[in-house]
């Protein structure tokens, strides 16, 4: 079964706290990586990076999992990239 790298932008509600966030979405999703990012006029986003397999439907279980946490305004995904 092949692997693959999925980047996805995560936007928080305007009066959310990030760094909550972030660790809802450690102990949900487990990701590989997580970066908080500048993205306009003072605001921020998460990248998130996630290895996941290449199957069914489990990109969008992986969205709709990260949209399901308080304070999470949208997800995006940014790269789709197959693992080696």
């Amino acid at each position: 079964m092949s692997k693959i790298i999925v980047i996805l932008k995560v936007f928080p509600t305007e009066n959310a706290n990030i760094n909550n966030i972030k660790e809802k979405i450690e102990i949900l999703v487990k990701p590989e990586k997580i970066e908080i990012e500048d993205f306009v006029f003072g605001l921020k986003c998460l990248v998130v990076h996630k290895i996941i397999e290449d199957v069914g439907n489990i990109l969008e279980e992986l969205e709709n999992k990260i949209k399901s946490i308080d304070g999470v305004s949208s997800v995006e995904v940014e790269r789709i990239t197959r693992s080696i």
